[in-house]
């Protein structure tokens, strides 16, 4: 039941993932599931904190509101041809593959192979961290257990010592821990969040290597290197809220950039969510947020790429309003 569950959890954002990443105008299929990963992490974030402030957080609410998102992708999956154009690009590019230099290849074989045994090993090898088992996972816990992210940890309430900061500790990312312990009813799976930071990670330092002017195989590299790192794979066994932060950082810099060279309104959009999303992270957010815009004001010094990107945004401005939305829900909601 628990993985049944978990596979609804997967499936569900994924047509809708798919139609945000199909309005980006960059054809590089690496930032387009880039897009498909981010959009799916600000989904479930939303749905999670969404019902935790209405105080109806549960396995059932849940359970619902994944069937009507997974209906509702599906029937716009049919109306609109982007959908199917992106799937069918990615599609094109596995395909192509084969034919890379064997260096590349014995890349992509690194990286995938780390998440496979990464995938294997969170529901097998306990996590031993301290903050993911005295912190991150009794508040998530309490979430599920009081149906609302306004309980805090009772084992903080009376203490006078730094942990009280926990109390009021932003939760937008922890929300995808809870996600997975509701929905694969153990703790073996609440970790599987941090395996969506690692792959946003590694997908944002390829996209920003290759937006430097790297050549395919050494931007490959780059992100292969970093994903191997001893410090990122201690992250993989852990509910810390570092390389998620980073991660959203580093995505964030990559669609601002996007937004400002190629002129287009979604890519800001997704800029905009991810630098309100991430003081929803941590509480250094605000600093990764305006690093954010700091990356998409440098894009944007050049006159002709202002008035391209403002074509866009009076064509196509209804991008802006789910990223506004992430902004109050996921980000400010914490602080009011």
């Amino acid at each position: 039941c628990g993985c049944l569950l978990l596979a609804l959890a997967v499936i569900a954002p994924l047509p809708l993932a798919a139609l945000t990443a199909s309005g980006l105008r960059t054809r590089d299929n690496g930032t387009r599931l880039l897009a498909v990963l981010v959009a799916w992490i600000l989904i479930q974030s939303l749905i999670v904190v969404s019902l935790g402030w209405c105080g109806v957080l549960g396995r059932g609410t849940l359970i619902t509101v994944e069937v009507a998102l997974l209906t509702l992708g599906v029937i716009s999956w049919r109306r609109a041809p982007g959908g199917r154009a992106l799937l069918s690009d990615l599609h094109t590019s596995l395909h192509a593959v084969p034919a890379w230099p064997i260096a590349e290849r014995a890349l992509l074989a690194v990286a995938v192979s780390a998440g496979v045994l990464a995938l294997l090993a969170q529901p097998l090898i306990p996590s031993g961290n301290y903050d993911t088992q005295m912190y991150q996972l009794p508040m998530a816990a309490e979430w599920l257990q009081h149906g609302t992210v306004q309980a805090r940890q009772e084992q903080w309430q009376g203490s006078t010592t730094f942990e009280r900061g926990m109390l009021y500790y932003p939760g937008a990312w922890n929300a995808l821990n809870a996600l997975a312990l509701v929905f694969g009813g153990h703790e073996r799976w609440a970790l599987l969040p941090s395996l969506l930071a690692w792959a946003v990670y590694g997908l944002a330092i390829r996209a920003l290597a290759r937006a430097a002017g790297a050549a395919r195989g050494p931007a490959l590299a780059a992100a292969v290197l970093a994903l191997v790192l001893p410090l990122t794979g201690i992250s993989l066994q852990a509910a810390h809220v570092d390389l998620a932060l980073g991660a959203v950082l580093l995505a964030g810099v990559v669609f601002a950039l996007d937004a400002g060279k190629a002129g287009c309104a979604v890519a800001m959009a997704i800029a905009i969510a991810l630098a309100g999303f991430a003081p929803g992270i941590k509480q250094s957010g605000p600093a990764a947020a305006a690093l954010i815009a700091f990356a998409g004001g440098i894009a944007l010094l050049r006159r002709e790429r202002c008035a391209a990107l403002g074509v866009d945004l009076r064509r196509r401005w209804p991008a802006l309003l789910p990223a506004l939305v992430v902004v109050g829900v996921l980000g400010a909601s914490w602080y009011v």
